[in-house]
């Protein structure tokens, strides 16, 4: 009989072992489980602000690199090239081809003429001015006053050397 209670006993302890080493592992399973969880949610949080960066980044870099004009600027230089030959604004249609924060150049033509003619504006006390404008060639006079970029006016007419001066 003690043979058997000595059995019973010893089976007792490696089945008691045995649970609880079953219960630590499945608790360190659990706690690998809940890290695993966490560090993929912190680098997917961590990846979406590298993602949003790198949007922002590139947005900035299109908008650097290709100025757009602004349509509120197209529209108030519309305005006043429509003034300055008194016409409506609805009759003139005006592209702008280049454009940076001071000046801009570009083609125009009123409603029912045959053709139109290129424009030059700058932005004088937060307006825009017509400096010059028409088919032929530019005054330097008229322009020399506001420094257009030479892509903007890459030459110009001399009035008082009567030549076409090269910018």
């Amino acid at each position: 009989m003690y043979k058997k209670n000595l059995v019973i006993m010893v089976l007792a302890v490696v089945l008691t072992a045995i649970i609880a080493g079953g219960a630590v592992y499945l608790w360190q399973q659990n706690s690998k489980d809940e890290d695993s969880t966490e560090s993929a949610q912190v680098e997917s949080t961590e990846q979406a602000n590298k993602t949003e960066l790198v949007t922002e980044a590139e947005q900035q870099q299109t908008t650097q690199s290709q100025p757009t004009p602004q349509v509120n600027d197209k529209q108030l230089i519309t305005e006043a090239m429509a003034a300055k030959y008194s016409k409506d604004v609805s009759d003139t249609d005006l592209t702008i081809n280049e454009q940076d924060d001071t000046h801009a150049s570009g083609l125009v033509i009123f409603a029912g003429e045959i053709a139109g003619g290129w424009w030059l504006a700058a932005k004088d006390g937060g307006n825009w001015i017509i400096v010059a404008d028409g088919n032929g060639t530019i005054s330097c006079a008229d322009i020399d006053p506001y420094n257009f970029p030479t892509s903007m006016v890459p030459e110009c007419w001399d009035d008082a050397t009567q030549t076409l001066i090269t910018r």
